[in-house]
């Protein structure tokens, strides 16, 4: 399945691949010198489904605020999934400038609310103070 198959085509979420990848970090030219939230995921997962319209929303808004915010399908990249141990679907991961993954800690459940107040948490401690901390307001996120 690719972008066209589960993405809508004018998504701003950057479908990814084990070539975007390189000991397990993140290389894809999207993500190069920016903090950034990947969902690992599968198809036919319901959840992940679900997800799909937030992870739409998410990269539309923060995209703007120079945060990258991808997709890895790991039934089509099944190896690289079993590298990074991805535990269930759909999983978060949250991005360092240098493509480093660390799992997405969230407090209060998948919700868009959630991902939003655990990139602030992120960035702020690898990026002393100056994260971005942003809140979703109505149709739009607003950052701070």
């Amino acid at each position: 399945m690719g972008k066209d198959d589960y993405y809508k085509d004018n998504s701003e979420v950057v479908e990814l691949c084990a070539a975007d990848f390189t000991n397990n970090k993140v290389t894809h030219p999207s993500f190069v010198d920016k903090f950034g939230l990947v969902k690992a995921y599968a198809p036919w997962c319901g959840f992940c489904k679900r997800f799909k319209d937030d992870m739409n929303f998410l990269a539309e808004n923060l995209n703007k605020q120079g945060f990258t915010v991808g997709a890895l399908n790991c039934v089509d990249n099944k190896e690289l999934g079993k590298s990074l141990k991805v535990p269930h679907y759909p999983f978060l991961y949250q991005v360092s400038p240098n493509g480093e993954l660390k799992p997405m800690e969230l407090e209060g459940g998948r919700t868009v609310e959630s991902v939003l107040k655990s990139i602030c948490k992120f960035t702020n401690e690898n990026n002393v103070g100056k994260g971005k901390c942003c809140k979703k307001d109505g149709d739009k996120i607003v950052c701070n």
